[in-house]
């Protein structure tokens, strides 16, 4: 819990959520076609990301995401957040080491941590896939919840939704919707679900941009989360937009981007 006033915890409270679902609230995708890869070379191009997080037009913060190659063909997605308000503080990172299977995304290992107004927080955990548990890294035990091999992390599912529009782009596929199973940062599981929503252009702080509109969808909740990803840069998150009961709670939009491979 923050230790502040009433409405300046529960407001604060809102945006630093908002922050982490921007770069991570996905998961188990549906099956693709064994295809187009294309999508699987240019999704996964090393990148680094950074951008703006605001409320109302006013500044709260920053993120930064960035992809990297490591070791035996797999990969690394980082995304940080880090937000003010008046006295208020809160940093948050993800961080997620995945391979690619059969044209999907394969999480290996998983870690977050949470620091800032309030009490610290964090979880990491390994998939461990012969075994068939995921493993909780601080005590090496089993967490408690049923294999599902095809589980994916908050972090990596990022990666996952985000090919799985490429690939309905470019296929011009009649799927539109993707379900996803997921191990969130309290090593609880979730099931979320997203719709593809529109084309549409998007001025923003990066510049003038092309995007495809997603949309994440819930059963009777008066929550709206809308993301926007650019064919022209690899279909890569460049926006995104929350609001609760008609009302914004915050904004994440794209300010640079460079690729970064070797």
């Amino acid at each position: 819990m923050f230790l502040a006033p009433k409405g300046i915890g529960t407001q604060f409270t809102k945006l630093a959520n908002l922050c982490v679902v921007a770069g991570f609230m996905m998961a188990t995708a549906m099956p693709a076609a064994a295809t187009h890869d294309k999508v699987e070379q240019s999704d996964l191009t090393p990148f680094k990301a950074d951008y703006v997080v605001t409320r109302g037009g006013s500044d709260y913060g920053h993120a930064v995401r960035t992809l990297q190659t490591t070791k035996n063909d797999a990969y690394k997605l980082t995304m940080m957040t880090d937000i003010s308000w008046l006295f208020l503080s809160d940093k948050r990172t993800f961080n997620s080491e995945f391979k690619l299977k059969d044209n999907r995304v394969q999480p290996l290992v998983f870690s977050y941590s949470r620091t800032g107004t309030g009490s610290d927080k964090s979880f990491a955990a390994r998939f461990d896939y012969d075994q068939q548990r995921l493993v909780n890294q601080a005590n090496d035990k089993a967490v408690g919840l049923e294999w599902n091999a095809n589980r994916l992390d908050e972090a990596s599912a990022l990666v996952q939704l985000q090919r799985d529009v490429a690939q309905a782009d470019k296929a011009d596929s009649k799927t539109r919707e993707w379900q996803y199973n997921v191990v969130d940062e309290k090593g609880a599981d979730d099931t979320l679900k997203f719709r593809w929503k529109s084309k549409k252009e998007v001025q923003l702080p990066y510049g003038t941009l092309e995007t495809i509109v997603v949309e994440r969808v819930r059963e009777n909740s008066s929550r709206v989360t809308d993301y926007w990803f650019a064919p022209e840069l690899n279909y890569n998150l460049v926006r995104m937009y929350q609001a609760k009961d008609g009302d914004e709670t915050a904004t994440l939009e794209l300010k640079n981007y460079e690729t970064t491979a070797q």
